[in-house]
């Protein structure tokens, strides 16, 4: 936990680049990643890092502006303020840290200053179409495929792929849950690679970032955790070669999102994960190769769960999306119908970070706890059915509104429509009634203090 000072002294750095930024704009460009990647590359110079032989590091540095003036020395007293506060392997903040030395804080001061400098550049006027999902949001999901109940405890050595990482936050976040893992990023936006290049060498730990648009055909069958969340769009892929490593199925399709989605599954090994962070349109979409795309997925892996993400997840964007969480058991008996059925979960936005906090902690428990309620939910199907708004049949009294399920045969019936919204049951409204008699005596003990009160009233005019 920061003091009051060390948060003070966080602000005082983070607007001090701010102050840099307005100058940026105006020598140089409205976009700020570029200001973002250029600091980046200060600040591993004067916290020592290591480049010597290491590509992407000497690929980071050739690309930097040659930078001067006002911007130049205001970037260079930052970048000075941050290395005090950083030691490379001391993430406990015990090396050489100036005023704060022997604070157990000042890795967390650096990172908390460096995180806010990097989303200020991200979300400044020439980078908000960049749809990222939050550290603070990755870290909870996935804690579900991590924690010790869940699908990957226990194992180390692991290939975490991620097929689109921004400034690598997910990979990030699943390093803190999983050890000795194999880190890899691709990613097709220079500025978005330089950061994560930047973001993860101060962090220390070590990737492969890839400046690639998507992953490489040689991943096929090879990752044990696979991370997607392609941008979404229309356009569309005419590369033969591409088209030839489709399954049979799919040969149609021609869609790059689509495209990414199903790369990003292949590359799957055999008892791996996946979480792919899609649109609700792409849950719903009535367009042949939308919905041929859902099936194959469907039938090739065992879709999980899908938890919907508050409106606000993405800064800037208040467009619905959701998480795919996928496993792929290794079966001998083929693939054809592998999901039986899947977990919906409304994630809902808290006011603070406490309640927040219960809230991740209710999702993990209905997560780790999904075969037992799926149990509760058919019991309650067969002691009483209903329709809900949509004609599909659900239990007539489920008592839990933030989660309910949907099985594989509905969802083929409904043109596999994956849209939390059409498979939820009506919500219950659970009205506390008070005992009658209780009331009662209430009111008799009001109505006596009334009378009491009027009396003595009565008493002092007569």
């Amino acid at each position: 936990m920061l003091t009051s000072d060390q948060n003070r002294k966080i602000n005082e750095i983070v607007e001090e680049f701010k102050e840099a930024a307005d100058f940026y704009r105006m020598e140089y460009s409205e976009d700020l990643m570029g200001m973002f990647r250029d600091f980046g590359c200060m600040l591993l110079l004067k916290c020592k890092v290591d480049t010597e032989g290491k590509a992407d590091l000497e690929r980071l540095l050739e690309g930097r502006h040659k930078l001067k003036g006002t911007v130049k020395r205001q970037l260079m007293t930052v970048s000075e303020e941050l290395a005090q506060l950083w030691e490379p392997g001391e993430q406990d903040g015990s090396g050489d840290t100036g005023e704060y030395e022997g604070s157990q804080n000042v890795w967390e001061m650096f990172q908390t200053a460096l995180e806010e400098i990097f989303h200020f550049c991200l979300y400044s006027k020439g980078g908000k179409n960049r749809y990222l999902l939050p550290e603070e949001t990755a870290k909870p999901l996935l804690r579900l495929l991590t924690f010790p109940e869940g699908m990957m405890a226990g194992n180390e050595g692991l290939v975490v792929l991620d097929t689109q990482c921004g400034a690598g936050s997910a990979l990030m976040a699943a390093s803190r849950y999983l050890k000795n893992l194999r880190l890899m990023g691709y990613e097709k936006d220079e500025e978005m690679w330089a950061a994560a290049v930047i973001m993860s060498q101060l962090s220390g730990l070590e990737m492969e970032l890839h400046l690639e648009d998507g992953a490489r055909a040689d991943l096929y069958e090879s990752c044990d955790l696979v991370i997607s969340n392609p941008v979404y769009g229309t356009d569309t892929i005419k590369d033969e070669e591409l088209i030839d490593q489709l399954p049979g199925e799919l040969k149609t399709v021609r869609g790059r999102y689509h495209m990414e989605l199903i790369r990003s599954m292949q590359a799957l090994n055999f008892d791996g994960k996946a979480m792919l962070i899609v649109p609700n349109s792409f849950l719903f979409a009535n367009r042949t190769e939308s919905m041929k795309v859902r099936k194959w997925l469907l039938q090739s892996y065992s879709l999980e769960a899908i938890i919907s993400l508050p409106e606000d997840t993405f800064m800037y964007s208040g467009v619905r999306s959701g998480v795919m969480v996928f496993s792929k058991p290794f079966m001998s008996g083929g693939w054809e119908g592998h999901t039986q059925r899947v977990l919906y979960y409304n994630l809902e936005k808290q006011e603070d970070k406490e309640k927040q906090q219960k809230e991740y902690e209710r999702l993990e428990e209905v997560w780790s706890q999904r075969d037992s309620y799926y149990g509760k939910w058919e019991r309650s199907r067969r002691e009483k059915t209903v329709e809900n708004r949509n004609g599909i049949k659900v239990p007539a009294n489920w008592q839990y509104n933030s989660f309910w399920f949907a099985d594989v045969d509905q969802i083929e019936a409904g043109k596999w429509n994956l849209l939390p919204e059409n498979y939820r049951p009506e919500e219950q409204i659970n009205l506390e009634i008070e005992d009658p008699a209780l009331l009662l005596q209430e009111m008799l003990k009001e109505q006596e203090e009334i009378t009491k009160e009027l009396n003595e009233l009565l008493k002092e005019v007569m």
